[in-house]
This record gives structure tokens, C-alpha cells and sequence, in this order.
């Protein structure tokens, strides 16, 4: 499955929101002013630049002649480009479950781990 194909499909269970309507979901910026419909727009195709230099872009797909997002893809996409939040996918990637604890017995079983925990794939 491509990328593309994945990300729709992610997008789709989270539920899509056309860009243009993103502004309703956000709190108003300055002089309480609401964020402009072109914003979510720039944000997807231009990107954004991350405190490290990154260029993040907001995760969106085209649905027909409208282009689409999720809440949670505008969650993403507020954490990596916030300075000091931890993304939520490096906390997942770091954080030990029964199925890796599982493959890493295993591999120490058969004298494939190092035997500390690390590099262990």
C-alpha cells in the first residue's frame, strides 16, 4: 500500500474536515481575530518550518476538488511544530509493549540480543 493510500485511510478513520472549515475548530488568534481559511491550506502544501528546521507539513488528502484533514492530523501537526513537545509518535515508538518484550525474549532465547535491551532488533 502506498503512502498516499495510507494516509487517506488513516485521515478517513479519524474523521475528515475540509481545510476551509479548520478555522471553526481553532481558538482565535490576535485581537481575537479567527485563523484565515487560507491558513490549513498553506500549512498542508507550503509546510511550516519546526524549531529543529524541519519543514512540517499538515497531513491532508483531496477528496474530489476539496482538500481534507483530520482533528487529530491537526494535533500532529501543532506538536512538531511546537518547540519542547514531545511528538506523540517518538513517545509510542520508546515505550516498551508485551509484543516487543515477547520478540526481545525470543531473540534472547535463540542468542540473538546483545543482552541489554538495545539493538535488540
Amino acid at each position: 500500500m502506498n503512502a498516499t493510500i495510507q494516509l487517506a485511510d488513516v485521515l478517513m478513520r479519524e474523521g475528515l474536515v475540509p481545510l476551509t472549515d479548520l478555522p471553526s475548530h481553532l481558538p482565535p488568534g490576535r485581537r481575537g481575530k479567527s485563523l484565515h481559511r487560507a491558513v490549513p491550506w498553506r500549512w498542508a502544501r507550503i509546510g511550516v518550518k519546526a524549531p529543529d528546521g524541519e519543514i512540517v507539513h499538515l497531513e491532508s488528502v483531496r477528496v474530489g476538488r476539496r482538500w481534507m484533514t483530520s482533528l487529530k492530523a491537526v494535533a500532529r501537526f501543532i506538536a512538531r511544530t511546537t518547540p519542547g513537545v514531545r511528538v506523540a509518535s517518538d513517545l509510542v515508538e520508546k515505550a516498551p509493549t508485551p509484543i516487543r518484550e515477547e520478540t526481545r525474549a525470543s531473540l534472547h532465547r535463540f542468542g540473538l540480543s546483545r543482552g541489554d535491551g538495545k539493538g535488540d532488533a
